[in-house]
């Protein structure tokens, strides 16, 4: 199976250790096989181990031998550390978790590459968690709602944090032919971001998977990990996705303005008249 980048394949084998397999593939110098990723989970606690071979048998058994091998996952690369006393910041009640309508965003490493990224993504998770509390009290109806973080079970980590449901993405509504008002949808998103803006903040990733349609359609603006302040720079952070944004060196309104232009673009390619 040849991966054409760096990206991850998450495969399920039934097995009692239930590993997750990922090619990864060197393209920069050659095209030739790197390792396979295998990431275990047991007891919370996640285990990892590159296997340099193509090919290996995947029984039971190999699997279990291979996991011998498996070295922990840090926690700081998935769970950040909370502050001591993190008294300003918004505790979700405990109803939240089993609540139909909350959406419980947190970080599983299946995709544990150390030394790859510029942060671990616990630091995406925590920065979002940070915009969402300073934004908590200034609601929008175009922005979705955030209830709160959850803590680890001994309070000293950031397990997850909690935001309104919703029923689906643009993306997929487009790509299931749902029949909404496109003018409708660009303009919400419009003054959803003009509000994130009157407030200090870019979204710096606006794409149709960022948007959620609420009750009659209403587009909200979700996943805050790549917000940052007006005029702060973007080297070396979370931001944009490909085709989506212009390579913006700052945070700056226009790479909203951008991404929202071109999925204005992408509705009408897909029949919406907007």
């Amino acid at each position: 199976m040849r991966v054409p980048e760096s990206i991850t394949i998450t495969v399920n084998l039934t097995t009692q250790l239930k590993p997750r397999l990922a090619e990864a593939w060197d393209f920069e110098t050659e095209h030739k096989f790197a390792f396979t990723s295998m990431i275990w989970e047991a007891n919370g606690e996640f285990y990892h181990y590159e296997h340099d071979q193509p090919e290996f048998e995947i029984t039971p058994d190999a699997i279990r031998e291979l996991s011998q091998k498996a070295v922990l996952i840090p926690h700081d690369y998935y769970l950040a550390k909370l502050p001591a006393a993190p008294a300003a910041a918004t505790r979700a009640l405990a109803t939240c978790l089993s609540d139909p309508n909350t959406y419980f965003e947190k970080i599983t490493p299946y995709t544990y590459r150390p030394g790859e990224m510029a942060h671990p993504p616990a630091h995406s998770l925590a920065h979002e968690m940070e915009v969402c509390e300073r934004l908590k009290d200034h609601h929008h109806s175009n922005i979705c709602r955030y209830f709160g973080y959850v803590p680890t079970t001994d309070g000293s980590r950031l397990l997850g944090l909690c935001f309104e449901r919703h029923e689906t993405t643009l993306a997929r509504a487009v790509a299931s032919k749902r029949d909404f008002n496109a003018t409708a949808v660009i303009e919400g998103i419009g003054c959803g971001l003009e509000h994130l803006h009157s407030w200090g903040y870019v979204h710096n990733d606006m794409n149709p998977t960022n948007i959620v349609l609420g009750k009659d359609n209403t587009p909200i603006i979700i996943d805050f990990d790549s917000c940052r302040e007006i005029g702060a720079s973007l080297k070396g952070e979370k931001a944009g996705t490909l085709g989506w944004d212009h390579n913006g060196q700052l945070s700056e309104p226009e790479n909203d303005f951008y991404g929202l232009r071109k999925m204005r673009e992408w509705l009408i390619e897909a029949g919406y008249v907007v």
